[in-house]
């Protein structure tokens, strides 16, 4: 039936086949050849880890793109650097053999370190291509520029151009390409038509570093196509230039970044600031359908707020809303917290809770266990004091937490939706301190530790012994998921479970069957998938854990 299909349509079905069968397809007929290997090629993303595959019967990951990975939830760097190194040079080889490969590709994503082997074959592959490249890992990007000729390259640093401090332009005409030139230390522009140039789809405002009202860039900046928006918000952001300046019925893509460091007061107002501004404009928001809110938590974990009633106050304002995404003209808003699990581990208390009073199931009463044994097992070295201190519950999990949102390959706040990958931790590094978790020779608490009215300090051993907890990472992504859940009942109002329908009939509970405009909700690497069951209960899942 496929061979009967005209190239046009046949593209559009070919975007929904995933890699391996568009492999498989091209092998069965050479009609199939060339528009199965042009989708193959078109995108290239080459990581350390593996794709997380969805545990139910959803799109796969990284399906529209041919990922260059390691083994499958392999915990051993160098066979999974092995396995990068032969799937890249097998690449090469192709691309070698057949000249019209090369055309193919328009895209490379280049994301972790490697080692020198695989920088070789990187080097190579890029070598032999002509497309977009992105690389996230500074070193290599250095290296790549020292061995490659790029046309146009996008420069992390104004040092990058020593001998450029400063670009005039003069005439009313300008190339898009010159763009790129305009973020120098300074820049005069003579004539400003050529701001109408500046027609983007996406554009990110920082609202406390320029003034609104008599800013000129802004009002000649065409506004009329923006589709994707990012605003760095605070309480005393006035968010009315918004609507005075940008046609809200186009937005398609609403990010909103608070800069501050985490103070709970301060991002209370802040997110009752936004929920505000989204009630008073629910009816002109059209086309919107992703809606992304990070926040500024310090890398300790650590805030002075801390306490227990701040916590529940947060989550309340989750629900808060949420209610007010249900009443936004555009179905099916896609939710996205991208470091929210990291906010709620800074509240201590709360965390001590889930780790001694959390689930209860069979799964998570082994590994919160371990996890316990581990805080008490270790310490952490505070820089601001200079000493060793006793790991914490609010600590590790918010260290848990970072690495979960290094599951997210994009580094865009518009893109936190696309596919996730298999992320591992060794439980010991962290990215508050150069220097790891150490491990004790002792247990640093016991029971009799504070009978006696005095405080008893245990020193770290010398060397570091091998530790047991090395491997505990990729065990607790279902106790995270079991923690979340008691969040997520709440947001759909299933907190006395999935209701069945006779108990709905008979009106002993109405559970659930509130409407939800919801399509996902990504929370730090965790996504869940919301519909309806056939009796009009409200139903999720956890899409990949």
């Amino acid at each position: 039936m496929l061979t009967q299909l005209s190239p046009v349509i046949l593209d559009r079905v070919l975007e929904y086949v995933d890699p391996t069968s568009l492999v498989n397809l091209a092998c069965t007929n050479y009609q199939f050849y060339s528009p199965c290997l042009a989708k193959l090629y078109r995108e290239i993303v080459v990581f350390s880890t593996c794709s997380l595959v969805p545990k139910t019967h959803r799109k796969l990951s990284f399906n529209d793109k041919t990922v260059i990975c390691g083994l499958s939830q392999c915990h051993d760097t160098v066979k999974n650097l092995k396995m990068v190194e032969v799937r890249l040079s097998a690449l090469n080889s192709a691309l070698s053999i057949n000249s019209d490969l090369p055309n193919l590709v328009k895209k490379v994503s280049v994301f972790d370190t490697f080692n020198q082997a695989v920088d070789n074959e990187i080097v190579q592959l890029l070598g032999k291509i002509s497309a977009n490249v992105y690389v996230e890992n500074d070193k290599l990007r250095k290296y790549l520029k020292s061995k490659i000729s790029f046309n146009s390259i996008i420069v992390d640093h104004v040092s990058d151009f020593k001998d450029i401090d400063e670009l005039d332009i003069r005439t009313g005409h300008c190339e898009q390409k010159q763009l790129f030139f305009s973020k120098k230390r300074s820049y005069v522009i003579q004539n400003p038509s050529f701001f109408s140039y500046l027609k983007k789809n996406s554009l990110k405002i920082f609202p406390t570093s320029i003034n609104i009202d008599r800013n000129t860039e802004l009002s000649v900046i065409d506004m009329q196509h923006l589709k994707n928006l990012e605003v760095s918000l605070d309480p005393h952001t006035n968010l009315d230039f918004i609507t005075k300046s940008i046609d809200l019925y186009r937005l398609q893509k609403l990010s909103i970044v608070q800069p501050d460091l985490y103070d709970h007061n301060r991002n209370e107002k802040t997110d009752l600031k936004l929920i505000e501004w989204l009630s008073l404009h629910a009816n002109e928001f059209r086309s919107l359908s992703y809606l992304s809110i990070s926040y500024n938590p310090p890398l300790t974990g650590q805030i002075v707020d801390e306490f227990e009633g701040n916590y529940l106050k947060k989550i309340e304002v989750l629900e808060t809303l949420v209610n007010v995404i249900n009443t936004l003209a555009t179905p099916k808003i896609n939710l996205v917290l991208p470091n929210y699990l990291e906010v709620l581990s800074c509240y201590e208390q709360p965390m001590n809770n889930l780790m001694w009073n959390g689930c209860k199931c069979g799964y998570c009463s082994v590994w919160l266990e371990k996890l316990d044994d581990f805080v008490n097992f270790h310490k952490y070295f505070d820089e601001s004091s200079n000493y060793w201190k006793d790991l914490n519950n609010a600590i590790t999990l918010n260290s848990l937490a970072q690495n979960y949102r290094c599951r997210y390959l994009a580094r865009n706040n518009f893109d936190m939706c696309g596919s996730v990958r298999f992320q591992n931790w060794d439980f010991h590094t962290n990215h508050f301190a150069p220097i790891q978790f150490q491990c004790c020779s002792l247990q640093t608490v016991y029971e009799s530790e504070y009978n006696d009215g005095r405080e008893i300090y245990f020193d770290t051993s010398s060397t570091q012994a091998p530790c047991q907890y090395r491997q505990l990472f990729i065990h607790l992504d279902i106790c995270m998921v079991h923690y979340l859940q008691g969040i997520v009942n709440k947001l759909v109002r299933l907190d006395r479970g999935n209701a069945e329908s006779f108990e709905i009939t008979d009106g002993d509970i109405n559970d659930g069957d509130e409407p939800i405009n919801l399509q996902n909700l990504y929370v730090s690497g965790f996504r869940f998938a919301f519909d309806k069951e056939m009796n009009g209960t409200n139903f999720y899942e956890s899409y990949y854990d």
